[in-house]
């Protein structure tokens, strides 16, 4: 299992962001991008003739992404907000979109 994907700030909280900004795409642009670390394991790996298995695979990442989700949802209802369906809408639309 590599590193988990994080956001550099909480996700409710960008999630927020991105109702206000009416930014839908705001939280992945505030994702750890760990691709560039990936790229040069993998360089350096096939250079030293070793066998590299990705930091990130397809699969663990929407697993990932379906767990942060849920600690998303969590987190909203906790909130205290009086209405969070957007907020929640925003960010199921951001784990189940298709690209």
């Amino acid at each position: 299992m590599g590193p988990i994907m994080r956001y550099d700030d909480r996700l409710p909280r960008l999630l927020a962001f991105a109702i206000e900004e009416k930014n839908p795409r705001l939280p992945d642009e505030h994702r750890l991008d760990y691709r560039a670390l990936d790229d040069s394991l993998r360089r350096l790996a096939h250079e030293k003739g070793a066998t590299y298995v990705s930091l990130l695979g397809l699969e663990r990442s929407a697993a990932f992404a379906q767990e942060l989700l849920d600690e998303a949802l969590r987190a909203l209802s906790a909130s205290g907000l009086a209405d969070t369906q957007a907020l929640q809408a925003l960010a199921r639309m951001v784990v189940n979109r298709g690209n």
